[in-house]
């Protein structure tokens, strides 16, 4: 099963509102921090059920979300960077999401991590926990 959102529009943004999201069966205390699996598998069930358009800025409830992406290929090598940044709750976030390959194409790796910019870390979880109720 799939997300079910209801867009609008607010302040000429997009704004999506989850309204229920089987995906998101988020266990209650496997968040440890925004570097945690289960944390980084949340959001990236949470960025596809809220941006199905691939919009560049979009808002979640309360906070809004930004989305850069970044790549650079070579003879040898090719790397791309996706940067997101959500915040606007008392709390910035920034997720970025590496992934590179080989001269033939051969992903070499990937890797996500996380940093909270701005605020209590426990907030950033607490309102992550909150998408699955929404």
């Amino acid at each position: 099963m799939q997300a079910v959102a209801a867009n609008s529009i607010a302040d000429g943004q997009p704004t999506v509102r989850l309204l229920y999201s089987p995906a998101l069966q988020i266990p209650s205390g496997a968040m440890r921090s925004v570097n945690d699996k289960n944390f980084l598998n949340a959001f990236q069930l949470l960025y596809r059920a809220t941006n199905r358009s691939g919009a560049a800025r979009w808002k979640v409830g309360e906070v809004e979300w930004r989305r850069e992406r970044h790549s650079f290929s070579g003879s040898d090598y090719a790397v791309s960077l996706e940067v997101h940044c959500l915040g606007g709750a008392g709390w910035t976030l920034m997720v970025f999401a590496e992934h590179w390959w080989d001269g033939g194409q051969n992903l070499l790796k990937t890797q996500t991590w996380a940093r909270v910019l701005d605020g209590n870390p426990k907030a950033v979880l607490a309102w992550m926990r909150a998408q699955e109720t929404r």
